[in-house]
């Protein structure tokens, strides 16, 4: 099921946050060249990574700066600031402005989105469709010129292939990018925190997705084409970690029961990293559904001659 956004949405929030972050719009790059060879890898990163932005999140609270640092205080007219951080990954897919990125990056915000340009420019973004079943969401900045990146097949992936994919980790500023190998393409019936995909097309990487990467693209080295969005690292938690995660579980102190558990909370943790931390392995979502949706909006406003 695709929702659409309505156009009023954007208006309600973050009137003081557009005041302060109104910029030009800069054409950085063109998209990719085609079909550039293993040993041009750099140059099709060079290629690709203006397209890739970062989403953000506004917070009224500053978060510990050893855990993330902000990209920008927006100072309030009552004394008070909020913070800018980064959020998760996206990429442009149109000159004039269309942003595809994962649909749990951006569920439950208020709009206008605020999407930051690897150079550090904000600019603003509205919803204009998405998919919680296929986890995208297709997001509108007005803008004229931008370097985008473009879709290719996801089905003529084989097992073996290596790919990039580039995001913003670690809710920071620096965009990084990752290598890795198809090791398992397929359907498969994702359950997650983020929410379920019942029998989405899915390929395992053999590489380390991190918090920030998800909504990125997963680009094919063969065609500089992306063919997938990031979805996910690898990893559960226990029942009980889950527990005290959601508030479940006291926080007193107790060895036998009755609250928290330190003895099952240290060997369930122990076996967590053990298990999931190191597995180095990741998961992303064919980018298939995105496209068609792209090009239903792309036809819907574009003129037809």
């Amino acid at each position: 099921m695709i929702d659409h956004a309505e156009d009023g949405d954007c208006m309600k929030p973050f009137v003081i946050f557009l005041a302060f972050f109104s910029v030009p719009l800069i054409c950085l790059a063109q998209h990719p060249k085609s079909v550039p060879e293993e040993s041009r890898v750099p140059e099709l990163i060079a290629q690709c990574k203006p397209a890739v932005v970062a989403l953000g999140v506004v917070t009224t609270s500053r978060i510990a700066d050893e855990v993330a640092t902000p990209v920008a205080e927006i100072a309030l007219p009552n004394g008070q600031k909020n913070y800018l951080y980064v959020n998760g990954s996206g990429f442009f897919v149109s000159a004039d402005g269309l942003i595809v990125t994962a649909e749990h990056v951006v569920s439950n915000l208020p709009e206008p989105l605020p999407v930051i340009l690897p150079d550090g420019k904000v600019m603003a973004a509205r919803v204009v469709a998405r998919s919680k079943e296929r986890d995208f969401a297709v997001l509108k900045v007005d803008g004229a010129g931008l370097p985008f990146l473009q879709f290719g097949s996801f089905s003529d992936l084989k097992e073996g292939e290596e790919l990039i994919f580039i995001g913003y980790p670690f809710m920071e500023l620096r965009e990084i990018t990752h290598k890795g190998m198809v090791s398992w393409k397929g359907k498969l019936v994702w359950k997650g925190e983020e929410g379920d995909l019942p029998g989405a097309n899915f390929l395992q990487l053999n590489a380390i997705i991190n918090n920030g990467n998800s909504g990125g693209p997963l680009i094919d080295i063969k065609t500089g084409r992306v063919v997938g969005i990031i979805k996910a690292k690898y990893g559960r938690l226990s029942p009980y970690l889950k527990d005290i995660k959601d508030g479940k579980v006291s926080s007193r102190v107790n060895l036998v029961g009755g609250g928290f558990d330190l003895l099952r909370f240290v060997k369930d943790a122990v076996e967590v990293v053990d298990r999931d931390i190191q597995m180095g392995v990741g998961f992303a979502v064919s980018g298939q559904y995105a496209e068609e949706q792209v090009k239903s909006i792309l036809d819907t406003v574009r003129p037809k001659h």
